[in-house]
């Protein structure tokens, strides 16, 4: 069965996975799963990754969640986490966002636009203390900002001249 499911994550067959998946025996179901589960963590195939993370999205695997937030931590992985990160919005991730909101900042758009609206999805389902933690996160890396935006108006205007236009 995990043979044929891989020739159809091959071909970005989202739909037909899940359908298939969703006609399953909660044994057969569970079996499958693990087996995603173990692929979406040790293929370095982002395409393939990307197809496992939606299907399991899409099946609504909460089992997945760690697997997830461990790719999306995974400095090998910082071009290519926006699949990784949607397909959290249909897992009940409240309690990992923390570990991973350090994506607003250091992604690119498509990360931090994904990132955005998992936050926006889930941020009223977090507890208070995860709602904290995550505020104090964004508090602290605004401060970081900033003084780097300090440290620019200043190299700006006592270096480069405030209003020197064959420079800025």
């Amino acid at each position: 069965m995990i043979d044929y499911i891989n020739k159809l994550i091959d071909k970005n067959a989202i739909d037909s996975i899940v359908g298939m998946c969703k006609q399953m025996q909660v044994g057969e179901l569970q079996k499958v799963i693990n087996d995603l589960i173990q692929e979406l963590r040790n293929t370095n195939e982002k395409n393939h990754r990307n197809t496992i993370a939606l299907v399991l999205s899409d099946l609504q695997c909460d089992e997945a969640i760690d697997t997830l937030v461990d790719l999306i931590n995974d400095p090998k992985n910082k071009m290519c986490r926006g699949t990784l990160i949607y397909a959290l919005q249909e897992l009940n991730c409240e309690k990992v966002i923390k570990n991973i909101i350090h994506v607003l900042f250091d992604g690119n758009l498509e990360v931090k636009s994904n990132m955005y609206e998992l936050l926006s999805k889930k941020f009223s389902g977090m507890s208070e203390d995860e709602k904290l933690e995550c505020i104090n996160i964004i508090a602290g890396e605004k401060e970081r900002l900033e003084e780097e935006w300090e440290l620019l108006e200043d190299v700006e205007s006592n270096i480069f001249g405030k209003g020197n236009s064959a420079v800025l």
